[in-house]
């Protein structure tokens, strides 16, 4: 990697591409956040992690495992103008609390770089994707209010930018100039449609305190795209309320239609925002979102609760290569919904994020079975998934993002799952990066 050749040439290069690819995008907004990111073989300082704040993961292993990526945000005291993206490269499930690779703005503390999502490409190629923000917007009480010093989250437009790798066992992997995709965060990995598309869960955050023309561009977002994420279109936004940070996923179910996943957001959230009102009940408080299209994600049908509960965090859900979904989740009274019960008491509210569970679903997401607990503490989130040829599946989460600072990795199998064992004694987890 030529990071000199990089720093020169990636701007002229990339001039056509930003401002003809990506439709979406204002050509006369040509500021600092659609720059290009460096990426940086990491040496010294960049190659600990970062403190006081690092967490948000992704994983994806290549097609026989051999090399598992690891990627996750960090620096700043919190999520901000100075966060980057650091990338981390091992071995099964052996890690050297090392970062590899640091993909930052040339202006750190002006550009926000967060959310990666890593995902491997039918043709066994790596992508990592991540989001570029400026600070013009901080979210306080979860309502958003302009920041005067641009030290905030979210700018009203975000970006998604990738870059491949094409080489993902080779002794250094090599990576593509970064390059646009569209406006907004994608943090979950896009899919792989029956009809060769792909699809993108992108999202623009939802400012609910403001209501303006830009509000209506503002959901969970589908993006669709031939092979090699050629000629990117958008095809719907799907307004879902009360929830800002919708970080849904998409399945294509096997009758062809596609399944859309929302987070929520925790009771005591949406009570900030003023009274409860009968169309907040409905659509549930804690748990995960759902709606249906039948017309490839041109229309949706309507946003209910789904049968699933959780926390407000993101989840995953994904096929596995034997057809049954994985589900990995926060435990939310999980007993209780395998068994068809409704929620406990001590839970009628909001469910605290502790332990990483994974369940499967034989029969399309109708039912869920097994439950494996990965991890047993508290404060443990925002879990991602990837399964290689052989069948081993690598599930990562972050584990008390202002404290201990651990990334951690779980190897296991569909058996494993399914016979509902404990990985509370660090059976299947390692911590791959911590930065005490």
């Amino acid at each position: 990697m030529n990071n000199k050749f990089a720093a020169l040439v990636l701007p002229i290069f990339l001039l056509p591409f930003l401002f003809c690819a990506c439709r979406s995008v204002d050509s006369s907004a040509a500021d600092v956040a659609m720059e290009p990111a460096e990426m940086l073989e990491a040496h010294g300082e960049l190659a600990m992690g970062t403190k006081p704040f690092q967490g948000i993961s992704s994983i994806a292993a290549s097609k026989t495992g051999k090399r598992i990526f690891l990627a996750w945000y960090g620096n700043g005291k919190t999520e901000c103008p100075d966060n980057y993206i650091m990338v981390a490269y091992g071995v099964g499930n052996e890690w050297k609390n090392k970062v590899d690779m640091v993909v930052r703005s040339p202006h750190v503390g002006k550009v926000r770089l967060f959310d990666p999502s890593l995902w491997r490409a039918p043709d066994g190629s790596i992508w990592l994707f991540w989001a570029q923000s400026s600070g013009e917007y901080v979210n306080k009480g979860w309502l958003w209010h302009k920041e005067p010093n641009l030290r905030g989250q979210w700018d009203r437009r975000g970006g998604v930018w990738y870059s491949v790798c094409k080489n993902p066992e080779a002794e250094k992997p090599a990576w593509s100039a970064p390059r646009r995709l569209c406006d907004g965060v994608m943090m979950n990995k896009p899919i792989v449609l029956k009809n060769g598309k792909w699809a993108f869960p992108v999202c623009k955050f939802q400012m609910e305190n403001i209501n303006d023309l830009d509000s209506s561009n503002e959901g969970a977002i589908l993006y669709v795209s031939d092979s090699d994420a050629k000629d990117p279109k958008l095809v719907n936004c799907v307004k879902i309320p009360f929830v800002p940070f919708t970080e849904h996923m998409f399945v294509e179910k096997l009758d062809g239609s596609i399944w859309l996943l929302s987070r929520t957001q925790p009771d005591w959230t949406v009570s900030r925002q003023g009274a409860k009102r009968s169309s907040q009940i409905s659509y549930g408080n804690d748990g995960i979102l759902e709606a249906f299209s039948q017309d490839g994600g041109k229309t949706f049908g309507e946003i209910k609760a789904s049968k699933i509960p959780h926390c407000g965090s993101r989840f995953h859900i994904s096929r596995l290569k034997s057809g049954n979904l994985l589900l990995v989740k926060n435990d939310a009274d999980d007993a209780q919904w395998l068994a068809g019960k409704p929620r406990g008491p001590e839970n009628l509210r909001s469910y605290p994020r502790k332990k990483i569970m994974a369940y499967l679903s034989r029969d399309d997401g109708k039912t869920w079975e097994g439950g494996l607990e990965i991890d047993g503490r508290a404060d443990v989130s925002y879990p991602d998934a990837d399964q290689d040829v052989n069948g081993d599946i690598y599930v990562c989460y972050d584990h008390s993002r202002y404290g201990k600072r651990q990334i951690c990795v779980a190897k296991i199998r569909e058996s494993d799952i399914l016979a509902g064992k404990s990985g509370s004694s660090k059976q299947y987890f390692q911590i791959a990066n911590e930065r005490p």
